[in-house]
């Protein structure tokens, strides 16, 4: 079915002009434009145009009686085709003035529109109302659009674009009550398109989301780009006052750093009152080197830190390195601890013996090569030596190890390899041997007492003299093999 009304630009020859006391329309077969003779013609024919002879009239096409609009176009129900109620169809023109727009179609709306006083809830220029399609059977339309644009200009012969747009809005608010499907990008701003399916490019780009059904002071959330920063902020309902959640600041490709300025972080579980959570049941942490060497940090299910270490091939790798730092202007005649274990918290059992209970356990390490080799000196806990004395310091006593109070239990041997002893600052000597013990032969009985002689003769008192003397040496000889210090 053809068009119910088309306007083509053409030649004069395409469209007869009607003359005195004719007008101009579609034949009965709706196949030819033919003449209609009427007493007076609504028509007026002026240099290559017809139009209404006064101002008031209104074209109808389709229907009658419509007084309201200049030109009304009334489709008729079609019974098969693919009819169009309007097109316009424009035409490859030639030689049109140079450096000068041509506009295709001209909606031409700048007048001023004059209401008497009252409120208009809308009012709409160029409104398109939905269409609605139906079928005889169950069909169904891909794609359906109420408008549709099929795509940017096209540069043609000689022709190059700067910005090529197949929909612009030049200025003004663009309101969409819908969804918005792109399936290419957008472009918010200036700048080049086709970096990201939405972009928004000028110099203080800025996006807002707002939660509607927020409390107050909690809807909006504010992003923006400023002197080579991103900002995540928090935004008041009245617009008037926001605070940083994260900033990420760059150097080229290259991020420099990735602040929180308040607030907690929690990864995996609820950040409670530390500035940063992580909660697993695995690692919670990974530190690395570079991209082989992992140490893993992880909270056991009793709460405690255990630190896993890589197993390396090659180098000299250690678990853990404690690194102090030359401090100045430290407060005066107060202890600085280094490294300060407080163990000193109570722990409390259900009812029951235990045999062993160690708050610090070293276990020991085994070594070993890939051919036989030796260590001379090998140490599952070493200290390299006492407290230095700096500038301008006194140490009255330099202990490298100190047991403050309590037993000390040494389960092994002990090898003292320094100058002095320490205890009765005795000078150590070597371990001495004596292998065989006294024998009392004296026939005399140790009493724990050296009697007075007075006189020749009296050997029983002489004897049980030698007998304590030799029993006194030998509980001392078994005193000193116990302490090994004789062999």
């Amino acid at each position: 079915m053809a068009d119910r009304f088309a306007l083509y630009q053409a030649t004069d020859d395409d469209i007869p002009t009607p003359v005195g006391g004719q007008f101009l329309k579609r034949d009965a077969g709706n196949t030819a434009w033919e003449f209609g003779a009427i007493a007076s013609s609504p028509f007026t024919q002026g240099t290559n145009e017809v139009h209404p002879t006064t101002a008031a009239d209104s074209i109808n096409i389709g229907t009658s009686g419509v007084t309201d609009a200049k030109l009304v176009v009334q489709d008729d129900a079609q019974a098969s085709g693919s009819p169009s109620t309007v097109r316009f169809i424009g035409a490859a023109h030639t030689g049109m003035t140079a450096a000068v727009e041509a506009v295709g179609l001209d909606l031409d709306f700048s007048a001023t529109k004059t209401w008497a006083t009252g409120t208009i809830a809308s009012q709409r220029e160029v409104y398109i109302r939905a269409p609605t399609y139906a079928f005889t059977g169950g069909s169904a339309i891909t794609d359906a659009s109420t408008f549709a644009i099929s795509g940017p200009p096209i540069a043609g012969t000689n022709a190059s674009f700067s910005n090529a747009y197949a929909f612009r809005v030049e200025s003004g608010v663009t309101r969409l009550d819908g969804n918005v499907h792109a399936s290419s990008n957008m472009l918010i701003g200036t700048g080049p398109l086709g970096f990201a399916p939405l972009h928004v490019s000028t110099t203080f780009p800025e996006m807002r989301l707002s939660e509607t059904g927020a409390s107050a002071d909690n809807k909006h959330w504010r992003n923006l780009a400023s002197g080579e920063n991103l900002y995540f902020r928090l935004l008041n309902d009245a617009g008037s006052a926001d605070a940083n959640w994260l900033v990420v600041s760059r150097s080229g490709i290259t991020p420099v750093s990735i602040t929180y300025p308040a607030g907690n972080v929690a990864y995996g579980g609820n950040p409670g009152g530390a500035r940063l959570t992580a909660e697993s049941t695995g690692t919670q942490l990974q530190l690395g080197y570079d991209t082989n060497t992992f140490t893993q940090l992880a909270t056991v299910s009793g709460g405690g830190l255990k630190i896993s270490h890589p197993t390396y091939t090659s180098g000299t790798p250690y678990v853990l390195q404690v690194e102090g730092q030359a401090h100045t202007g430290l407060t005066a005649a107060t202890e600085v601890v280094g490294v300060d274990l407080a163990l000193q918290a109570t722990k409390t059992w259900a009812t029951g013996a235990i045999s062993t209970q160690r708050e610090v356990l070293i276990q020991a390490p085994t070594y070993a090569f890939a051919g036989a080799s030796t260590i001379t000196d090998a140490s599952t806990l070493a200290i390299s030596g006492a407290p230095i004395p700096g500038a301008n310091a006194t140490i009255t006593n330099p202990y490298a190890f100190w047991i403050q109070s309590g037993k000390t239990r040494l389960g092994g041997d002990l090898a003292h390899t320094g100058t002095n002893v320490g205890f009765f600052s005795a000078t150590p000597v070597a371990q001495q041997t004596d292998s065989v013990a006294l024998t009392d032969s004296t026939g005399g009985t140790a009493n724990n007492t050296v009697a007075a002689v007075s006189g020749s003769g009296d050997d029983a008192t002489i004897n049980d003299n030698f007998a304590d003397l030799v029993a006194k040496y030998n509980a001392l000889r078994t005193v000193l093999r116990n302490l090994g210090l004789m062999a």
